[in-house]
């Protein structure tokens, strides 16, 4: 019993850091694809990261209900497999909402779902190719890690700005 406890506290600690980590480079690629230079400051600034983490909690609880399912042989796991690569997929811009638009984080969950399915082609090819560049860096040791995320959320940032009609700085 102690070691379930202790597992669940360090699971959430673990998320939670994910989710702020995952919150600051989006909130820096959002930064240089408006004002072309990247500031350091702004991996410590705190604006926003509550709703970033209430709406990743959400997506969260969506994943376990999902996990819940898949127990069940066969048809649950059918459903865990797609409706989780469904959530994933439609939520992927659901930081860039909250810290760009200030969106609350139903409202961010359900725009990003939106924006997705509104560029749904150009989101199909970007999503594919972030997974085949985070795979790549992966298979290098990890270490491509290093270039592969901060390039795949810059990416992210560059196709939201450009979705949206947004100027991009040079």
């Amino acid at each position: 019993v102690g070691l379930t406890i202790v597992t669940i506290v360090f699971t959430v600690l673990s998320a939670l850091l994910g989710w702020i980590i995952s919150a600051q480079f989006v909130r820096a690629a959002l930064g240089v694809t408006e004002r072309g230079v990247i500031d350091l400051g702004i991996f410590f600034k705190k604006e926003l990261l509550g709703p970033v983490i209430v709406a990743a909690f959400l997506l969260a609880v969506i994943q376990f209900a999902l996990a819940v399912i898949g127990v069940v042989p066969l048809i649950g796991w059918l459903i865990q497999f797609i409706g989780s690569i469904v959530v994933t997929f439609f939520a992927q811009f659901y930081a860039y909402f909250v810290l760009d638009q200030q969106q609350a984080p139903m409202e961010s969950i359900k725009s990003s779902f939106s924006f997705v399915n509104q560029h749904l082609a150009t989101i199909i090819v970007l999503f594919l190719a972030s997974i085949v560049a985070i795979v790549i860096g992966a298979l290098l040791c990890g270490i491509g890690l290093f270039i592969a995320i901060p390039v795949t959320v810059m990416a992210h940032a560059y196709t939201y700005r450009v979705l949206r009609g947004e100027p991009v700085a040079a």
